[in-house]
């Protein structure tokens, strides 16, 4: 949703609103899977979806899209969430 990224990618109107429609998508699947808390089970399905999301996004993209997407974001990599100590 970012401009600076939506110009470097040089995504059309139509490109851009679907990565609107779907990042509102998965913004509201988000806010139900966290209405019981913040848990494993919670992060996995969060993890999952932000894959699915972006999955979706660059589906949507051209190659030379995806190409200059892999060039900006470089190499991926896995986030692991861990537990807070409450003490």
């Amino acid at each position: 949703m970012n401009p600076e990224i939506q110009d470097k990618l040089k995504l059309t109107n139509e490109q851009k609103e679907k990565v609107k429609t779907i990042n509102q998508e998965a913004g509201e699947k988000m806010r139900d899977l966290f209405q019981g808390g913040f848990n494993e089970e919670a992060r996995t399905k969060m993890t999952q979806l932000l894959k699915e999301t972006m999955d979706k996004i660059t589906g949507v993209m051209t190659d030379d899209q995806k190409k200059t997407w892999k060039e900006m974001t470089g190499e991926p990599f896995e986030v692991q969430f861990q537990p807070r100590n409450r003490d």
